[in-house]
C-alpha cells in the first residue's frame, strides 16, 4: 500500500512515455507480513491469486491479450516470484514477465561492494554480513524469512537467524 500510494513508479512510468493505460496500480495488504509468518506458503499463494484476480480486473479488455510485465514492489514479494507467475498463468496469461528489484538489488550492492575493495586494495577482501535490527524480530518470521533467504544466500540466512538488535537505530 505505501508503494502504491507514493505513486512513484507510475509516475515514473508514465514520463517515460508508458501509456496511461498499460500501467496498473494493485496494492496487496497484509501480504508481506503473511510472507513473513507462513513458512509453507500455502496461505501465502492462496492470496496471491487473490491479488493477481484484483489486478487482472483492472485490466481494460485489449490489455489482456499483450505481453504484462509485473513489478514486484516489496523486497518480501521477490521470495515468491514463482507463485506471482504461477497465478498469472493460471488466469490466462502466459506472456507474463516477472520483474523482481531484489535481484537487481543484490548485484548493484555486489558490483559496489567489489568497486570499493578493488579501490582499496590494502584492505581484507574477506568480509561478513550481519542483520542489525532496532527491534526483537518474532522467532516465527526468523524461521520463515531464513527459510526464504537460505536458497538465494545462506550466508545471510545465517546473519537473519543471528540477528542483533540495537534499539539506537531508530534514534
Amino acid at each position: 500500500p505505501t508503494t502504491i500510494s507514493s505513486n512513484n513508479l507510475k509516475s515514473t512510468l508514465l514520463q517515460n512515455g508508458i501509456e496511461p493505460r498499460r500501467v496498473i496500480n494493485q496494492s496487496c495488504p497484509e501480504l508481506a507480513n503473511q510472507i513473513s509468518n507462513d513458512p509453507d506458503g500455502i496461505i501465502v499463494e492462496d492470496r496471491i491469486r487473490n491479488w493477481v484476480k484484483k489486478a487482472i480486473h483492472k485490466l481494460e479488455a485489449g490489455n489482456r491479450r499483450e505481453s504484462l510485465f509485473v513489478f514486484l514492489g516489496c523486497t518480501h514479494y521477490g521470495y515468491h516470484e514463482k507463485l506471482f507467475y504461477k497465478s498469472f498463468l493460471k488466469e490466462g496469461f502466459s506472456h507474463v514477465k516477472i520483474l523482481n528489484p531484489n535481484l537487481s538489488a543484490a548485484k548493484h550492492l555486489y558490483k559496489k561492494i567489489m568497486q570499493d575493495e578493488i579501490l582499496n586494495k590494502n584492505r581484507s577482501t574477506d568480509f561478513s554480513i550481519e542483520f542489525v535490527s532496532p527491534y526483537e524480530i518474532p522467532e516465527k518470521e526468523i524461521l520463515t524469512i531464513s527459510q526464504l533467504l537460505d536458497p538465494i544466500s545462506t550466508e545471510t540466512a545465517m546473519a537473519f537467524k543471528n540477528a542483533r538488535t540495537f534499539p539506537k537505530l531508530l534514534d
